[in-house]
């Protein structure tokens, strides 16, 4: 088994974008057609096979994108903190309905923020909450 045995034609990969001044980002593709340099996707994206970069892009300051098997551990982390950010979002929307309500009402408010933290975990995890 050689160490790019998942690139294969409609074999799903994952494109992993790192940003130096942005959080990471994933886009999930199928590979389309293989050549003998290139990885093509069904979004119509090349990869190089000999590096996995992007083709036309070279390692610069401003980040890079890469071609990554669907089990690699930084899709994992990627997906992690979209869920933090979603999470805050949230928790930052509900002491909205609790304005005015009193102690039941921030009650409330806060049962909501441990429930979205909860299944915000459970997500992440995989296990239920």
């Amino acid at each position: 088994m050689t160490e790019q045995d998942w690139i294969r034609e409609g074999a799903t990969v994952v494109e992993y974008s790192h940003q130096f001044n942005a959080p990471d980002g994933i886009t999930r593709a199928k590979v389309a057609k293989l050549t003998k340099t290139q990885i093509v996707l069904d979004n119509e994206r090349r990869y190089r096979r000999n590096d996995l970069r992007l083709v036309g892009q070279v390692h610069n300051y401003s980040g890079y994108n890469e071609l990554v098997p669907p089990n690699d551990p930084r899709i994992r982390d990627v997906i992690a903190e979209r869920k933090l950010r979603a999470l805050v979002h949230r928790i930052e929307q509900i002491p909205r309905t609790a304005y005015g309500k009193g102690a039941d009402g921030v009650l409330a408010a806060l049962d909501e923020m441990e429930k979205g933290i909860r299944a915000t975990r459970a997500a992440i995890t995989g296990k239920e909450a």
